[in-house]
């Protein structure tokens, strides 16, 4: 299992603007199952392949950080994977957030 708010939010986006995965991909210089597979969850895109899918599409994106209460739901989830697939997660989750903070210090942010 894996996140997959980034890829809802960037068939939302694709979708907002009536193209299909395909054309996507042509745009940004990546295949139709790559552009898939984020939006299935099946594939955790780094920051920057968010952001620049995003401008591609005519949309920009405002980073906000605030504190969320604890999703009860998700936790149990959680919790009922094994070890190896929490830590896999874990660590995918850390790269997503370590390239975004990369990307905002590139851009002096």
């Amino acid at each position: 299992m894996t996140d997959s708010r980034a890829g809802t939010l960037l068939r939302e986006a694709r979708q907002l603007r009536h193209l299909s995965q395909r054309q996507v991909a042509q745009m940004t210089g990546t295949t139709q199952s790559a552009i898939s597979r984020i939006e299935n969850g099946a594939s955790v895109p780094s920051y920057d392949r968010v952001i620049e899918v995003l401008h591609v599409l005519g949309l920009d994106a405002e980073v906000r950080l605030e504190l969320l209460e604890v999703d009860e739901a998700a936790l149990s989830r959680n919790l009922r994977l094994d070890s190896a697939t929490r830590f896999k997660n874990a660590v995918r989750s850390a790269q997503f957030a370590l390239s975004g903070r990369r990307a905002l210090s590139r851009h002096g942010l």
